[in-house]
């Protein structure tokens, strides 16, 4: 279904989701989460920035091609600010469905670590049954969880600006299990970024690691996961 132009999957989904159908809502915060990230959604926008000639290839090339597919729900929602839409309808299916629920909480910019949080985090884990976009919510819940709380107690990421290559032992292996479910990653792409800087036997063992978390992920063993911080 993802694999659908944006502008149509949204239109196929809207009525349901109207209608009160919770994994309706969830599947439109997804076709939403592939476009809302992008600050050039026009090809005016596009032209001033190529005109401007101060930003580089990649760039470009990366506001191009988000651009080619998301211009039709960038036309047909142009009333709405997306990031708003999507917390409408994530908050609308979060009243039936758990995973739904945690992906709002660590939306908002004031999410701090609580057990509460983390019980949160395990009860939407926990009720996506067989579903795969909940499964896949789920993961990016995960992730966003990961890398707000449990992340920084891990490296010092003010030291000499260590940034992506210094991070903890997991943190690639949650970048690649994350870059599997998301709907704007290439996971070539990104595995080709990665051998650039690692060794082949760091990037075997995050593949190796990343298959032990999605494996945790779907069985809720938490221990195995990582993700419970001790606030004592």
């Amino acid at each position: 279904m993802l694999s659908l132009p944006p502008h149509i999957a949204y239109q196929k989904f809207l009525g349901r989701a109207e209608a009160g159908d919770a994994r309706a809502q969830l599947m439109l915060t997804e076709i939403l989460e592939r476009c809302r990230h992008s600050s050039v959604q026009s090809e005016e926008a596009l032209s001033r920035l190529e005109r401007r000639g101060e930003m580089p290839a990649n760039m470009l090339a990366y506001y191009r091609e988000n651009l080619e597919q998301c211009a039709g729900l960038y036309d047909m929602l142009e009333e709405y600010d997306l990031d708003t839409l999507w917390a409408f309808w994530m908050e609308e299916a979060a009243d039936k469905l758990a995973v739904a629920k945690i992906a709002l909480s660590l939306n908002s910019l004031e999410a701090e670590y609580s057990d509460k949080l983390y019980q949160q985090l395990q009860a939407g884990i926990s009720a996506t049954g067989e579903d795969w976009i909940q499964q896949r919510v789920a993961r990016q819940a995960a992730f966003a969880f990961f890398r707000s709380f449990v992340e920084p107690t891990q490296y010092d990421g003010a030291t000499h600006d260590a940034g992506y290559y210094l991070r903890s032992d997991d943190s690639l292996a949650w970048d690649y299990l994350m870059c599997e479910h998301s709907v704007h990653c290439d996971l070539k792409a990104m595995e080709q970024q990665v051998s650039d800087h690692y060794y082949e036997y760091q990037i075997s063992d995050m593949r190796k690691r990343a298959k032990e978390l999605d494996r945790a992920l779907r069985d809720g063993d938490w221990e195995r996961l990582g993700l419970r911080l001790d606030t004592d």
